[in-house]
């Protein structure tokens, strides 16, 4: 990969990054008009995305849905049924992870410092909706944050199946830093989410069970409140 390339995937890198780190700024005004809000998730969580990957993948061809990780093999087998298995079983430990340090840390951080904006308060108390928006939400964090996050970093560093510390370490600081918006707590915590999913990815190269472990331990907290 030429640094031409580099620097074309790191600028649409950027663009993502850089909303997502705004988010906490002006989400608390936007999701007071539903106009703005959806059409801000629209463009930077469906649009951006869907852009990007085809850009890279059908238009310039540096890389594959494989070369991100959207492939059978795990573990030397080549079974999406183990796959599903074991993303299954991976999310079941992930999410309590999640929530077990969420938990400490809450004890710990008796005042959850930068708290500015949960998109759990845009979730109406409307089953139908709620359930709906939580499914949205869900999918397309799980979804597009491992792409970027883990998948197209992983692109810039070329990480090979040695423990490359500088894409663990940037790779889980950008993640967390780009969710400053629900707090210290939430910072500490999805830098450690960020750092067990990065050093799983660098590993295994298997983008599958991090999107379905990202899906399910986000419903999980979004859910008690749709």
């Amino acid at each position: 990969m030429n640094e031409e390339t580099k620097s074309s995937i790191l600028f649409y890198f950027f663009i993502f990054w850089t909303f997502c780190f705004l988010n906490g700024f002006f989400n608390p005004y936007l999701s007071k008009n539903l106009f703005f809000f959806s059409i801000m998730e629209i463009v930077f969580w469906i649009l951006l995305p869907i852009f990007t990957v085809t850009y890279f993948i059908f238009y310039l061809k540096v890389f594959s849905f494989s070369d991100l990780g959207f492939h059978s093999k795990l573990f030397k087998k080549e079974s999406y049924y183990f796959v599903i298995i074991f993303s299954l079983i991976f999310s079941f430990f992930v999410q309590k992870f999640y929530f077990i340090t969420h938990s400490i840390l809450s004890k710990f951080f008796t005042t959850n410092y930068f708290h500015n904006f949960e998109f759990q308060s845009t979730i109406p108390n409307n089953f139908e909706t709620g359930i709906l928006l939580t499914i949205y939400y869900s999918f397309t964090a799980g979804i597009v944050e491992e792409i970027y996050y883990r998948g197209i970093l992983a692109q810039l560093f070329q990480i090979d199946n040695k423990f490359n510390i500088n894409y663990i370490l940037i790779s889980s600081i950008l993640f967390s830093v780009n969710h400053w918006e629900g707090g210290i707590i939430n910072i500490i915590d999805t830098f450690l989410y960020g750092l067990l999913f990065s050093i799983f990815y660098n590993k295994i190269k298997n983008i599958w069970p991090l999107i379905i472990a990202h899906i399910i331990t986000a419903i999980i907290a979004f859910y008690p409140n749709a």
